[in-house]
């Protein structure tokens, strides 16, 4: 890579690093990407960075990516429930079994509407984690080093 402070290079160009201090030196010091900071580290203390071979014409988007609208059907399944009718009759058993805690006493918990979305929300939330897992993998192979991990999709189930 070239010396940062080298006129003749545009400063665009020098991108934010550990650079040597002096040619074969074992310290570094940070370049910024404007100026060189008070930072300075050893050469066994540096870890490598994961280079990246993207070009601006490296497509970004996959087909992964877009089926993550996928949880925007569990929204949609919920357009068809009445939850005036389940609430009402929700409160009416509960009234009538003042003492009980057994929650599938409540008709609600029950109901086939209730189970089918309920159902549909754990199916779309694994696809989502799956497709997170394909979209991972597939920058990966077209030359992204650092990619927003898969296993974020997990944050969706709270």
């Amino acid at each position: 890579m070239s010396d940062p402070l080298d006129n003749s290079v545009s400063p665009s160009l020098a991108a934010p690093g550990w650079y040597p201090t002096a040619p074969g030196s074992p310290t570094f010091r940070w370049w910024d990407g404007v100026q060189w900071t008070e930072h300075l580290q050893n050469l066994s203390q540096l870890t490598p960075q994961p280079t990246s071979t993207v070009t601006k014409a490296t497509p970004v988007y996959n087909v992964f990516i877009w089926l993550f609208v996928l949880p925007l059907l569990s929204v949609i399944a919920l357009l068809f429930v009445d939850f005036g009718s389940l609430m009402a009759d929700s409160m009416r058993q509960s009234l009538a079994n003042r003492g009980t805690s057994n929650p599938f006493s409540n008709p609600t918990m029950t109901s086939p509407v209730y189970l089918l979305v309920q159902g549909l929300s754990w199916v779309i939330f694994a696809a989502s984690v799956v497709l997170a897992a394909f979209d991972f993998k597939r920058l990966g192979q077209v030359g992204f080093a650092r990619r927003f991990h898969w296993a974020w999709a997990f944050l969706g189930i709270f």
